[in-house]
């Protein structure tokens, strides 16, 4: 194994798909993955190297088996803004299944790819998205599958980090562990001579050749005419400082793990002629399609690079307006490079400017090269500088690319107010008769300044109209994701979903309400705005539309059937959760615990809680018409989890230390109970946090405030009187409510976050809400009702 500082700033060869080294390092040094690192930096000096540590939880399995590989790094400046580890292994030997970083979005994103590529890559980017404050810092871990017998190393294959001056570091010294599958070779083949030694490059005073990798080589020795002049692990050498127009030998053999060398192979090559001609100055240029436009009509900026003498690896340009004459509606990279699509290019606009970002290799003397277009729009009369800066612009051997840079000015005439973005709702149909469906669309006209995400509430009046079905449109993720949800409860449908819009995105679609006849009668259709904000987090301001739908003939009264397609959906220790199909000729549905009356609901699955584990219950679930007439009950058996948590007694585990590293699952004993380790860590004290490291083996983690709080329209009403309540969401950050369970006082039930409710008879009820967190915590918040 080696134990050298490693440098990965150059380019390695193209094999399936796999991006070049140098390429993604600049992605990495540009700080496309998620703004982890500072973009525009320099590379930072050899002192500034830190240790990778990876650290294998088996280092020998069998085929079919799984193991983990915890990456941290040491000697770690303190005040990082963050850093970027690839590690690749052989994938004839084992492949990476899984990853887990300190980001759930990207780590979401990451698992996604590697879903996609088939449950399987042989490399992977594990990244910190934070400040670093220790010098020591886990990075993440990767989940291994071990395939067929053999060893494979866990390479350093790329690595980027941002210092507290902003400087780029590449470099990381790795000590890489070895996992064996099946039983490990004790005697390894030596190597071979190296094979396909070619010349890759030259210049005027440097040759780079690369050769065939070989398995059983530690190392390879490079020779020039016959003197040693480099040692490496990797299977590429530049040699540089050479004469030009001059030829030499190049010679490289391959060393084992004894030490042992093969024979060299070698290959000739000459360096280039010496070019007395001055290089031109390359120019940044900024070409503007028209000079003169009027408000709310859009023109283009091209940006592009007069020529690359030396090649470019990628660029970051910045372009400046003045964002009270014309706005940044549209931005695009150009071919050859990626679109915005890719992690590795990008296009932000944040105000008056907007940043294009992307890498892609291109060669030496290549001229004309576009980067992309940038469409700007008048908004007011005016005249605006269109100026550019260059952030990042590097030649194929990372070095700055010295560029002069154009600019231009664009003309306003004409002065037009923006248009307010409006929330809209468009029903298929004016009128419908009873029984008859339609569906009404929810979207905004627009997202000058991009869109987060929204949450809007759609009212009718039920007793013209029931909502009988809802959803959410993309690009938004549907409903089975958690940060999307349709909830209906009686005349209102709430859509909620979070997605980031590019700013001047237009006639976006939040989702569709479908609306079915119950009366004769006209209904209007209002929407409102719960929340809506754009990409600053900053609250849009919007109009909003409404509608009206008319209802004709009589309604037709069926009643409902037996609940269908009853099954179990989840289980734990103490809870079962079933659902089963929607029937629109119900009211509500009554579930059964052991033929007893466990609740009543509107929705179509219920959480049963409080059960004992592994025990067998019978699960029964009715219909209930208008009338309150029951179907007969679909029944379903299942059996609770069983409690395999051994917390034992405080004081079984050895103490927490702050100086020993634990890995995950390990236990300790601290302040009077017994934790375990959720992953690998060390100095992280044990403490009630459900993001903490530590989580607590006997108990839950307590709540210091209810997680819901109950919200009537009044305290005092009459007999018959409709009552309006509502819930506010007071759980911590860190938690979110699973299920809502109300108990109105005089015998009668409901869930979800709106009812309405009518008491008969005078006295005073106490109204309980109970709502549940999705680490089964539970609070109650009770407000007593006044009935004259």
């Amino acid at each position: 194994m080696n134990d050298d500082t490693t440098n990965h700033a150059t380019d390695e060869e193209p094999t399936e798909d796999r991006t070049p080294t140098s390429r993604r390092t600049f992605i990495k040094a540009a700080g496309a993955s998620a703004g982890a690192l500072t973009l525009g930096a320099s590379a930072a000096s050899a002192q500034d190297v830190s240790t990778i540590v990876t650290e294998l939880a088996d280092e020998q399995v069998d085929p079919g088996e799984t193991t983990t590989a915890t990456v941290s790094l040491e000697d770690v400046p303190v005040g990082s803004a963050g850093a970027n580890v690839t590690l690749e292994v052989d994938p004839d030997v084992a492949l990476i299944t899984e990853i887990d970083i300190n980001n759930s979005l990207l780590e979401l994103e990451l698992n996604d790819e590697i879903e996609e590529a088939g449950g399987g890559v042989d490399s992977i980017m594990l990244t910190r998205i934070a400040d670093i404050e220790e010098s020591e810092v886990e990075i993440g871990t990767y989940h291994l599958e071990a395939q067929d017998e053999g060893e494979t190393t866990l390479e350093l294959d790329e690595f980027a980090l941002t210092d507290p001056d902003s400087n780029v570091v590449r470099e990381a010294n790795h000590d890489a562990p070895t996992l064996t599958v099946g039983e490990p070779d004790d005697d390894p083949s030596p190597p071979s001579t190296p094979t396909d030694l070619e010349v890759v490059s030259t210049s005027e005073s440097s040759i780079e050749v690369d050769w065939s990798a070989d398995a059983n080589a530690t190392s390879y020795n490079v020779y020039l005419d016959g003197s040693l002049e480099d040692e490496t692990s990797a299977t590429d050498a530049t040699l540089t400082g050479l004469d030009a127009d001059t030829e030499y030998e190049i010679g490289v053999s391959a060393v084992g793990d004894d030490g042992d060398e093969t024979s060299t192979t070698t290959v000739s090559a000459t360096t280039d002629e010496e070019d007395d001609e001055p290089p031109e100055t390359t120019t940044v240029t900024v070409d503007l399609a028209d000079g003169e436009i009027e408000t709310d009509e859009t023109t283009t900026v091209d940006l592009g690079l007069s020529e690359a003498p030396d090649g470019l690896l990628g660029f970051t340009v910045d372009l400046t307006i003045d964002d009270s004459i014309v706005s940044i509606a549209d931005a695009d990279i150009s071919e050859p490079f990626p679109d915005t699509s890719s992690p590795i290019s990008y296009v932000d606009i944040e105000g008056d400017t907007v940043r294009l970002s992307a890498i892609e290799p291109l060669d030496p003397g290549t001229t004309d090269i576009e980067f992309g277009h940038v469409e700007l729009e008048g908004e007011a009369d005016g005249e605006t500088d269109i100026e550019v800066e260059v952030v990042r612009l590097e030649d194929l051997d990372d070095d700055d690319i010295a560029a002069e840079t154009q600019s231009e000015s664009l003309r306003v005439t004409g002065e037009d107010p923006p248009e307010t973005p409006t929330v809209t709702v468009d029903p298929a149909d004016d009128e419908i008769d009873t029984d008859e469906t339609t569906t009404v669309d929810l979207g905004l006209t627009e997202a000058p300044d991009g869109l987060l995400g929204f949450t809007v509430d759609l009212s009718i009046d039920d007793s013209i109209v029931a909502i009988t079905d809802a959803d959410i449109s993309e690009p938004f993720p549907d409903t089975s994701s958690p940060i999307s949800y349709v909830d209906i409860e009686g005349d209102t449908v709430r859509l909620s979903a979070i997605e980031p819009l590019d700013p001047g995105t237009t006639d976006i679609e939040f989702g569709h309400v479908e609306l079915e006849g119950q009366a004769n009668g006209d209904t209007d259709i209002e929407v409102e705005v719960v929340r809506l904000e754009d990409l600053d987090d900053d609250d849009i301001v919007a109009e909003t539309e409404s509608a009206i739908l008319s209802v004709v003939g009589e309604p037709v009264d069926e009643a409902p059937v037996v609940p269908e397609d009853l099954e179990v959906v989840s289980t734990t220790e103490s809870s079962i959760e079933v659902s089963w199909s929607a029937d629109a000729n119900a009211a509500s549905f009554n579930v059964y615990l052991e033929g007893t009356l466990d609740s009543d609901t509107t929705t179509t699955s219920a959480t049963i809680t409080g059960l004992d584990d592994d025990t067998s219950y019978e699960i029964g679930v009715s219909a209930v018409d208008d009338d309150g007439e029951e179907t007969d009950t679909a029944t379903v058996t299942a059996t609770t989890d069983e409690d395999d948590t051994d917390p034992g007694e405080p004081g079984d585990y050895p103490t927490w230390e702050p100086d020993v590293l634990y890995q995950q699952g390990d236990r300790v004993s601290w302040d009077g109970e017994n934790w375990e380790a959720k992953w690998t860590n060390e100095g992280q004290e044990p403490e009630y946090d459900v993001n903490g490291t530590w989580e607590p083996l006997d108990g839950e983690i307590p709540l210091e405030d209810d997680l819901a709080e109950l919200q009537p329209s009044s305290t005092s009403v009459s007999a018959g009187e409709r009552l309006e309540f509502s819930v506010s969401d007071t759980s911590p950050n860190d938690a979110w409510i699973e299920s809502l369970e109300w108990d109105f006082g005089d015998g009668t039930t409901g869930s979800g976050w709106w009812n309405d409710h009518t008491y008969d008879s005078s006295g005073t009820y106490t109204v309980t809400l109970t709502a549940t967190d999705q680490l089964g915590r539970q609070s109650t918040d009770e407000v007593e009702i006044t009935v004259s």
